[in-house]
């Protein structure tokens, strides 16, 4: 469904476009600058979106009760003494994310940095961070797709109790940083981050064109 909204929605454009009396060249050209601002902007969205999380899983592996109750933080480092090392290396994908999410804007997400052996000084094929960041999509907005269930109080068949040992709602508001945050967050991540890839694409196909001229 969402597929078919989406492609609904581009082939009204395309409709639209059409029956305007407006050059072609013209219209395509605008279509891109457009494309490249949006992009530009989603890029910013797409880096600041994972830094809450970042924040909340270091603090957690701290002990300190940020986005959740403090009895849930203190039986997730009791039962699972490993969370110490897991949540730092939660939010270090998270900003790792962040880290790639600029290349889209800077000159290394272009050309691969002088420190990687065999690849210094060439150029970045359009596939490889188009893949690498459309994987990412999928993944997030999955992961955030769950969260926004459980605040919407959606029980899938094989999850979890919604109730933790000690009788408290995991979807309480008290879980903010939990899940309360991450249902909006993660959603608008990944949708974020595909229009940024999209604004990239344009970005540099444009170029592209422009030097074969």
């Amino acid at each position: 469904m969402a597929a078919g909204a989406a492609l609904f929605l581009l082939a009204s454009i395309d409709y639209a476009d059409g029956t305007r009396d407006h050059d072609p060249q013209d219209l395509r050209l605008r279509r891109v600058s457009a494309w490249i601002r949006t992009g530009r902007f989603a890029t910013y969205v797409a880096m600041a979106c994972p830094s809450p999380y970042a924040l909340i899983r270091l603090a957690w592996s701290r002990g300190w009760a940020v986005g959740a109750p403090e009895p849930f933080v203190v039986s997730l480092l009791r039962n699972q003494p490993e969370n110490v090392y897991i949540e730092p290396t939660l939010a270090s994908f998270a900003m790792g994310g962040v880290v790639l999410t600029s290349g889209l804007l800077s000159r290394w997400g272009r050309v691969f940095p002088r420190w990687i052996p065999g690849l210094r000084g060439k150029v970045v094929p359009m596939w490889f961070p188009l893949l690498l960041g459309g994987s990412a999509v999928v993944g997030i907005f999955a992961f955030g797709r769950g969260l926004l269930l459980g605040q919407l109080g959606v029980q899938l068949p094989g999850q979890l109790d919604r109730f933790q040992l000690w009788g408290e709602p995991v979807y309480d508001r008290a879980y903010w940083g939990a899940g309360g945050l991450g249902w909006c967050l993660f959603p608008l991540w990944s949708i974020s981050l595909a229009v940024a890839l999209a604004g990239y694409h344009y970005r540099y196909a444009s170029s592209d064109q422009e030097l074969t001229r």
